[in-house]
């Protein structure tokens, strides 16, 4: 039986599995894979299997010894890697404000294309250049 948690994207039996996928491989040739592990403890474990006879990939629910080794792998290498963060702490700091944010800027004595027209566009503000 060996037990490991993946690194990296790693090519399994023609599959791709992702990082921290939990991978247990019996020794009768069975692959069990796992990477959501958000259950309740009395809930069935939802595992990707690879089965030798059928030389297919298969989904099954179990919740035995083998899922409780997998759970305690995956609860091994994550323990203490949860971010612990203060966020009202850091917004605490001043705020800087914009100051000139984009836009087209109008010049005195210039003319905008909607003024142009025949039949003005109402919705948007008259450009007035004083002298």
């Amino acid at each position: 039986m060996r037990l490991f948690m993946t690194v990296r994207t790693e090519p399994i039996q023609d599959k791709n599995f992702r990082m921290g996928t939990v991978v247990l491989e019996l020794d009768n040739g069975v692959i069990l894979t796992c990477h959501n592990f958000r259950r309740n403890r009395n809930e069935d474990l939802k595992l990707l299997a690879w089965v030798p006879l059928a030389e297919k990939w298969m989904y099954v629910y179990a919740n035995n010894k083998f899922t409780d080794a997998m759970i305690a792998c995956y609860q091994k290498s994550t323990k203490g890697k949860q971010s612990h963060l203060n966020y009202v702490k850091m917004m605490q700091h001043d705020r800087k404000h914009k100051h000139s944010g984009g836009g087209s800027r109008i010049y005195n004595g210039s003319i905008t294309d909607y003024e142009c027209r025949k039949i003005p566009l109402h919705d948007f503000p008259r450009c007035y250049n004083y002298n």
